[in-house]
């Protein structure tokens, strides 16, 4: 998988980037590759224009493909639904 790539790409085994990925982040490499894009699709939530975009579309932007789970991750993350941030509430 990607993790396995990125590793080789590094010099370093699998096992060793869970490990710094775990040190540094406290979570597991697919832990903070979903924080990033649940980050990511905050940002642009924030910044696109309810009228002219969509929470589906912006997720799928992200590399989400899930929206049940997304939006739930989400409001975890942030506080509230990806709805609420991009109507601005």
């Amino acid at each position: 998988g990607a993790v396995e790539f990125g590793a080789r790409g590094v010099g370093l085994s699998v096992r060793q980037v869970q490990h710094v990925v775990r040190a540094e982040y406290g979570t597991t490499p697919l832990g903070l590759l979903r924080e990033l894009r649940l980050d990511e699709a905050h940002r642009r939530l924030r910044a696109a224009s309810p009228v002219e975009h969509t929470v589906a579309g912006i997720a799928h932007e992200c590399g989400i493909t899930h929206l049940g789970r997304f939006a739930q991750a989400y409001r975890q993350r942030h506080g509230r639904s990806p709805a609420q941030t991009l109507a601005g509430r």
